[in-house]
């Protein structure tokens, strides 16, 4: 039987950490958390780890909280600008496109699967670029047709994406199209309406 303490823990409110980086306390003890850290039991000042609790004066993104809407959303997506490339990462000091989409998409209680594949089966499709909206997610190809990147629409012919560093480029029904470099980088496969943001 779970005792209640951890009980707790995995059950009760949760936030996101909002800043790139921030320090906690416990007892007085320093730990430095990076945006997208999960505060679990988050009462406005306090969160629960395993070992008791912290203490947390930073910004927060509470789900319940916030409303699902455009200008919110690309807020979100912003903050993690320039963010290196990095496989399997999760942070703004290294991430990947698919878990940029998952990170951004966790802050309004929506939990997207991490397999290209899985993650392209949600939402609904939108047949005309000129229809996509901020906050649609567009997928990407490679030769052979296998799924190989995504980002996020965030304006009319645009989207956030995780390439070298997560930047915005234009977007229309070839791909993504690279203004510095003169050329499409990625070949655009579909784009899904996962969450109607208004």
């Amino acid at each position: 039987m779970i005792p209640e303490k951890k009980h707790q823990y995995y059950t009760s409110k949760i936030a996101y950490l909002a800043e790139i980086n921030h320090t906690v306390l416990h007892d007085q003890n320093p730990l430095s958390l990076l945006m997208g850290a999960c505060l679990r039991g988050y009462d406005g000042i306090s969160f629960r780890m395993p070992d008791g609790k912290y203490i947390c004066n930073g910004t927060v993104v509470i789900p319940e909280e916030i409303p699902a809407t455009k200008e919110v959303l690309l807020k979100i997506c912003r903050r993690y600008l320039y963010a290196p490339y990095l496989r399997g990462g999760r942070s703004p000091y290294g991430i990947d496109p698919f878990n940029l989409i998952q990170l951004v998409f966790r802050n309004f209680n929506i939990f997207l699967p991490w397999m290209p594949e899985e993650m392209m089966r949600q939402g609904e499709i939108i047949d005309f670029i000129d229809f996509a909206q901020p906050g649609d997610v567009a997928f990407f190809q490679d030769e052979e047709g296998k799924i190989n990147h995504c980002g996020i629409v965030t304006g009319p012919r645009e989207c956030l994406h995780t390439a070298a560093f997560t930047r915005i480029d234009k977007l229309d029904h070839h791909g993504i199209y690279c203004s510095q470099r003169r050329r499409y980088t990625h070949r655009l496969r579909i784009i899904k309406r996962i969450a109607d943001f208004k």
